[in-house]
């Protein structure tokens, strides 16, 4: 997962489903908990490929905007996609 903003505070966290046993999962939901800092409040937020444990290309993008100001609680923003995003154990 990459969170791409230079003025966004935040954290992230996965959804899915998947099996255990075969070690693939299906990312359906990204949540992310993000204050805006300054500039353009917006955040963009993408799922990407493991490029030798650096992130490669993007699975998929989220774009969130009107985040709240910083020093206020952050707001979990959640981005959703309903045919979920393949995803591996011990991958980025």
């Amino acid at each position: 997962m990459t969170c791409k903003s230079l003025r966004a505070i935040g954290s992230l966290h996965g959804r899915g489903r998947g099996d255990a046993r075969r070690r693939t999962s299906f990312a359906t939901e990204i949540q992310v908990g993000a204050t805006y800092v300054q500039g353009t409040n917006s955040l963009v937020m993408s799922l990407n490929e493991d490029d030798h444990h650096k992130p490669g290309k993007a699975l998929h993008t989220w774009r969130f905007a009107n985040l709240p100001t910083s020093g206020s609680c952050c707001t979990v923003q959640t981005g959703k996609f309903a045919k979920g995003i393949k995803v591996k154990k011990g991958a980025m």
